[in-house]
């Protein structure tokens, strides 16, 4: 009786494991998906009295 009960009782924590697991993978992806949408860097031109520039913006 004592095996059979174990075995009970562990099936929902492995319900609930399962659906953790499947949840912080979407969330991982979600992430990964945002990161390939940010600009690390940019060009501008600077114009001032001293002249005309070209900058790397990051």
């Amino acid at each position: 009786m004592g095996t059979l009960g174990c075995s009970v009782a562990s099936i929902p924590l492995l319900i609930v494991g399962y659906n953790k697991m499947h949840k912080s993978v979407d969330v991982f992806n979600q992430e990964c998906s945002q990161r390939t949408n940010r600009v690390y860097g940019y060009w501008s031109v600077n114009a001032s009295k001293y002249g005309v520039g070209l900058a790397f913006n990051f």
